[in-house]
């Protein structure tokens, strides 16, 4: 079995890695809105309804990100044809250049961390850490978190 605390403890680390290292490879863009423009660029055209579930953000909070993206230039909004009440948004021609530059730039780190790991273990590292990625989600999907988080004070 696995020793859930000493791998609690290096997922920790890597978050605060990963956390700094989306701050300096963002490109000019907060965390924030480097999230959101890889999200739209995953889900195409779509709505700030789909984008808030895609990232799992309130609405409210994920429309300030967009709106902010959408004064840079880098998604546009427009009226949906079928729901006039509801918007689709996109990324522009700036935004598909954004997200390419923010991709050049992690790819680079990224492949420069993977030259820290034995050759032949690279792809188990990768492969793994999918699986677990994907573990989670299946997981947070179910109503089995529900069981096991804090109870809000006051309850």
């Amino acid at each position: 079995m696995v020793n859930i605390r000493k791998f609690r403890s290096k997922l920790r680390v890597f978050e605060q890695f990963l956390g700094n290292q989306l701050q300096d490879c963002c490109c000019g863009v907060t965390v924030a809105q480097c999230h959101c423009l890889f999200a739209i660029e995953d889900l195409g055209q779509t709505t700030i309804g789909e984008l808030a579930e895609f990232l799992r953000l309130d609405k409210s909070t994920l429309s300030r990100t967009v709106d902010n993206l959408v004064r840079l230039g880098y998604v546009s909004r427009e009226s949906d044809l079928v729901d006039r009440r509801s918007f689709r948004i996109s990324l522009t021609q700036s935004g598909h250049q954004k997200v390419e530059e923010m991709h050049n730039v992690n790819d680079a780190y990224f492949l420069q961390v993977f030259e820290h790991i034995p050759e032949p273990d690279q792809d188990n590292v990768a492969k793994h850490l999918i699986m677990f990625v994907d573990a989670i989600k299946q997981f947070e999907g179910s109503q089995e978190t529900a069981d096991i988080c804090c109870e809000e004070e006051g309850d």
